[in-house]
């Protein structure tokens, strides 16, 4: 096929985003892609007023001017819509004007979706198409490569942090543990306990990526292991909201303690007690209750054991909350209350 026998129609397969220019840069035809990209562009409209140059960084106000770069990958940006196209300008034979071919700069697949474009919007095939989708393609893989790779930085700093404090909760355990057994089946019994609550945590975390966790689903996993050896009750009520990894752990480890003193000594010692645990979200709190009932008459200590002290200790120093203990001779009742670390469901 000669030139002469190219019409403009030819070129709306192979080069849906393209422009022809005459010498004056007045446009002269516009791709179907483009026109749908950009639906204010007309024929006759001049170039450079609906257009300017984002690499490199001159004025395209002539034709002399665009003859320097003909050839040359250009980025031009839509002086109404922002939108930015990637191509090149091609000289026509006997200087009649110019060829832009181009394609919508995208850096990642939902680009189509945010410019309102379709797959069959771009060209199946062509030699400049394919040119250019492939600048972009190695653009794309470059970026998600270094995603990647500060992900796997970033990953590592989380994971080099928690194994740590992790292994310095064992270690307190271990030693407040101790401290309060009588021989080593007592010790093993609490220490298994507590480090199967940490594991319960840990557990319905990576069930998520390490984002969120069920409020309520954290509390009867915790607590569900005790009512196996008792037949008391647990209800739990309260409005369906998520906590965060850094609340997660330590808020089972106490309800962990709480579980334990109410099957040692509590509510659940009788086999037929139960416990209610409520909460609601106010000003910005999570505000916990937990009531015991049905199980043998309680004195208020002269000091809290362990178990208790564990409970203040998690909730004062790792979330930054209060603990109100209030031994009624009905049963125990403990008002938790801590910043809500809110995690979008």
């Amino acid at each position: 096929m000669g030139s002469s026998d190219l019409s403009i129609t030819d070129l709306n397969g192979p080069l849906p985003f393209h422009l022809l220019l005459d010498w004056d840069l007045s446009i002269t035809s516009i791709g179907p892609g483009l026109k749908k990209l950009i639906s204010k562009l007309s024929s006759g409209d001049r170039f450079q007023d609906r257009f300017k140059m984002a690499r490199p960084h001159h004025d395209v106000q002539t034709a002399q001017a665009i003859e320097k770069i003909d050839g040359r990958l250009i980025l031009v940006e839509s002086r109404d819509t922002n939108i930015q196209l990637r191509g090149a300008f091609w000289n026509l034979a006997n200087k009649n004007g110019f060829l832009f071919a181009s394609s919508p700069l995208m850096n990642k697949a939902e680009d189509i979706d945010r410019l309102g474009l379709l797959m069959t919007d771009f060209a199946p095939h062509d030699p400049v198409t394919d040119f250019l989708f492939a600048i972009r393609a190695r653009d794309v893989t470059l970026n998600e490569i270094r995603g990647a790779i500060e992900r796997q930085l970033l990953l590592t700093r989380e994971l080099d942090h928690r194994v740590k404090n992790t292994l310095a909760a064992v270690l307190t355990l271990v030693s407040l543990t101790t401290s309060e057994s009588s021989n080593i089946e007592d010790f093993a019994n609490r220490f298994e306990g507590r480090v199967r609550a940490m594991s319960m945590a840990h557990e319905l975390l990576a069930t998520t990526g390490w984002k969120k966790v069920e409020l309520e689903k954290l509390v009867v996993t915790v607590l569900g292991g005790f009512l196996q050896h008792q037949s008391g009750g647990l209800a739990v009520n309260g409005p369906k909201t998520t906590i965060g990894p850094r609340q997660a752990g330590p808020l089972a480890m106490a309800m962990h303690e709480l579980g334990m003193n109410a099957f040692k000594y509590g509510a659940w010692s009788n086999r037929k007690g139960g416990i209610k645990v409520d909460w609601m979200i106010e000003r910005g709190n999570i505000s916990i209750s937990w009531t015991e009932s049905g199980g043998p008459p309680i004195a208020a200590p002269s000091t809290h054991g362990v178990g208790l002290g564990l409970v203040t200790g998690f909730i004062q120093h790792e979330l930054q909350g209060k603990v109100e203990i209030d031994f009624d001779k009905s049963g125990l009742h403990v008002q938790i209350r801590f910043p809500h670390e809110s995690i979008p469901s």
